[in-house]
């Protein structure tokens, strides 16, 4: 009912309502996914998008990110998101996720089993699992990498690493002092970059910070996103997870385990072990 709601809007406004990551409108940096998935929409469907808040009476999609367990009330369509244990509704109050009959969630899609176990209620059966992926990674089909990658390594930070101050630019990312696993050493150090994932919410901003990515032969990076991009382009990633023993690991995606549950819910969506 949720899909049939959604395009009885669409027809009737001409563009798609769409739900995204990212900072109030008007702001200078946004993440690169949130920035991603208005401009993905638009190149699949041919149409206008007009951004919609998370809490909202009205049918809309939602589409990368982890952001479905912020989203409140209506007939949400999900479409490829993800969703994490803990929610802040509009209330601003951080609480445990529990979905609810309040919110008419149709769920064409998500991230990867977790977020649509979480959305669902754990609802769904095997039988009626939706697909599995991640939107970001469809940018792979529009924009090809203008040149061959001269970095071996990209590190994509999250904001707060980020020194306060640092350039809008996402081909020029400063990390802040005392962070060791981000020091680089200057005499070994030239093959490593240093990514932002804000970028500038427009065309421009989208092109250099995908490029930033394809300028580098592997990806290391703390975002679901990031990873699925990477994967889209064939570059190989490592995920960055805190709270494990230094170095390399073998853990089974589990909704309950101690790796960060959107890496898990990626990887398991990728068919990935």
């Amino acid at each position: 009912m949720s899909a049939a709601l959604l395009m009885r809007r669409v027809r009737a406004e001409g563009k798609v309502p769409l739900a995204w990551s990212g900072g109030a409108t008007g702001d200078a940096r946004v993440p690169l996914s949130g920035a991603l998935a208005p401009v993905v929409v638009a190149l699949l469907t041919g149409m206008r998008i007009s951004r919609v808040p998370y809490a909202s009476t009205l049918p809309r999609l939602v589409a990368s990110g982890t952001i479905g367990q912020n989203i409140v009330g209506g007939d949400p369509v999900f479409w490829g998101t993800g969703a994490a244990r803990t929610c802040t509704p509009p209330d601003g109050k951080r609480r445990r996720f529990r979905a609810d009959g309040r919110t008419r969630r149709h769920i064409a899609a998500c991230r990867g089993p977790f977020s649509a176990a979480l959305l669902s209620g754990g609802t769904l059966s095997a039988t009626a699992l939706p697909e599995f992926g991640e939107p970001a990674g469809i940018i792979a089909q529009f924009h090809r990498p203008l040149r061959p990658p001269s970095y071996n390594l990209g590190v994509v930070l999250c904001p707060e690493e980020e020194a306060t101050g640092s350039t809008a630019d996402a081909r020029s990312c400063r990390p802040r002092d005392g962070l060791a696993h981000l020091r680089i050493d200057p005499a070994g150090g030239g093959g490593v970059r240093l990514l932002s994932s804000l970028v500038t919410p427009d065309i421009e901003g989208v092109q250099a910070g995908l490029d930033a990515i394809l300028s580098c032969r592997r990806i290391a990076s703390a975002h679901p996103e990031i990873l699925a991009i990477a994967a889209a382009y064939g570059i190989p990633s490592l995920p960055l997870v805190e709270g494990r023993s230094p170095g390399l690991d073998w853990v089974a995606p589990e909704m309950d385990g101690d790796i960060d549950l959107r890496i898990a819910d990626l990887f398991a969506g990728l068919g990935y072990p």
